[in-house]
């Protein structure tokens, strides 16, 4: 009995320290978390550019006979420029947007001689397969003006083609194609624009600074 009762507290024992060196083995064991994936978010800016082109300008000659046609000048396209922000993570496209867009080089449109006179009808001169036609030839002296922080004279809001005359000489709401620059509207005056004289709007103040003053062609467009 004596033997059967060491027995038993040797194996209660050794249970008990089974036990205990389990629960210390179960306790310290380090559980492994899932990992988490680090996200990478990079930015970048791109440029892109596009070429568009620009309506042949047509002028009449009466004293030529009609069907006469004669190309002057051939067209040259133009280009603009496009600043896109790109952003990516882990090296994939989330999002692209167009931060700004400005023409780098204005389009050149042919210049066509036809003979006859224009071709008229009610609502004014026809223009055929999309040619501009031409009522006045002008050679002006072009300057550059950007952001005031105001409205134009007209009421808009000045933007690229939004030219300053003098109205006594081209009116306002007058289309015209400046050599250089491209299609604009009269629709801005100045204290300092008199007479052949006419103010091209750019976006930027290094676009302004960099076309400075030059003596243009400008052709004033039909209504």
């Amino acid at each position: 009995m004596v033997i059967n009762r060491k027995l038993r507290t040797t194996l209660a024992l050794l249970l008990a320290f089974v036990l205990v060196i389990s629960g210390s083995a179960a306790w310290g064991k380090t559980v492994k978390r899932p990992s988490r994936t680090k996200i990478k978010t990079q930015t970048v800016y791109k440029y892109e550019y596009t070429t568009f082109t620009a309506q042949p300008l047509v002028q009449y000659d009466p004293k030529k006979p009609a069907g006469w046609r004669q190309v002057l000048r051939q067209a040259k396209p133009g280009k603009i420029e496009k600043k896109y922000r790109l952003v990516y993570q882990n090296n994939k496209l989330i999002q692209k947007q167009l931060v700004k867009q400005r023409v780098v080089a204005a389009a050149r449109p042919a210049l066509i001689v036809k003979g006859g006179n224009k071709v008229a009808s009610r609502g004014g001169v026809i223009s055929r397969g999309g040619e501009r036609d031409v009522a006045k030839v002008m050679n002006v002296l072009a300057t550059a003006y950007t952001h005031t922080g105001r409205r134009t004279a007209t009421g808009i809001w000045p933007h690229r083609g939004v030219v300053a005359v003098d109205p006594r000489v081209i009116p306002f709401g007058t289309r015209l194609w400046i050599e250089g620059y491209g299609e604009g509207i009269a629709a801005d005056m100045g204290s300092g624009i008199k007479g052949n004289h006419i103010d091209l709007f750019f976006d930027s103040y290094g676009e302004a600074i960099n076309w400075g003053m030059r003596n243009v062609t400008v052709y004033v467009l039909e209504r």
